[in-house]
């Protein structure tokens, strides 16, 4: 059986996503029995020009002009491409730089009193620019959640998202409702798949995952309003991993 050829590449981001692959430890070699790797620069494998691919895994968003192109050069030759980590999915937390005056935005990422030059307009997910095939979103992404999908791949199985909420694993772990606590928790408008880890922490979600299909954005507001939040509190916590989905929650105030 010929194995499928993978790629992982990286943008904009802390390169979490790709240590958490490298976390994998003894699992990892499993993925290398099962498939090929032939791009990966943060173990030193690096293809030029870049290799036709089944499958290639993106993290980070797209902030410079250069970025774009080789993002389009990456979905020319990959059969799937696969969103990798809250930056890649919706522009992760620099994505906050899109509802905030560029020169406030350097002078506070950089100490400089503009965005460095070749920035693009604004920060944004892969999907902006390029069709994506699939969503592995997280902050980082579950380890095991990635090696489960490699197995899919392998196995030629479909790949299917989740379509419920956090509170649904919450519930399923016998997770004592945060929010009846007293403790903000973004769980019943944000995807789940973590297995409720945050809060298995007694953390509040914080929404790495993105917003789930047909959320109740003014549901989950009117809570926190409840809870004693300000508008300017609100929109920073709704804002935090996933601006770009979040980008209309003022009418909402």
């Amino acid at each position: 059986m010929k194995k499928p050829k993978i790629a992982i590449y990286g943008f904009t981001g802390c390169s979490g996503c790709q240590l958490e692959i490298l976390d994998l430890e003894e699992a990892l070699l499993d993925i290398f029995n099962m498939v090929e790797i032939v791009n990966f620069e943060m173990v030193g494998i690096k293809k030029k020009p870049l290799p036709r691919v089944d499958v290639s895994f993106v993290e980070g968003s797209i902030s410079k002009e250069e970025d774009i192109k080789k993002l389009r050069e990456i979905r020319e030759k990959s059969r799937i491409v696969i969103a990798m980590g809250a930056c890649a999915c919706f522009g992760g937390v620099q994505g906050i730089r899109n509802f905030m005056d560029s020169k406030e935005a350097a002078r506070a990422a950089y100490g400089i009193d503009d965005c460095p030059r070749g920035s693009t307009e604004k920060i944004s997910g892969i999907d902006e620019y390029v069709k994506v095939d699939y969503y592995l979103p997280g902050c980082p992404i579950d380890r095991k959640e990635f090696l489960q999908l490699v197995k899919k791949i392998v196995l030629g199985r479909g790949l299917k998202p989740q379509t419920y909420p956090l509170c649904v694993e919450c519930k399923r772990k016998g997770i004592v409702c945060l929010l009846d606590r007293g403790i903000l928790c973004l769980g019943p408008i944000v995807r789940a798949g973590c297995d409720a880890l945050c809060p298995s922490l007694n953390r509040g979600c914080e929404g790495c995952r993105g917003m789930v299909v047909d959320a109740n954005l003014m549901e989950q507001i009117e809570i926190m309003k409840k809870m004693k939040f300000s508008k300017e509190e609100i929109i920073r916590k709704l804002r935090i991993f996933a601006a770009n989905q979040f980008k209309e929650v003022e009418k909402y105030l």
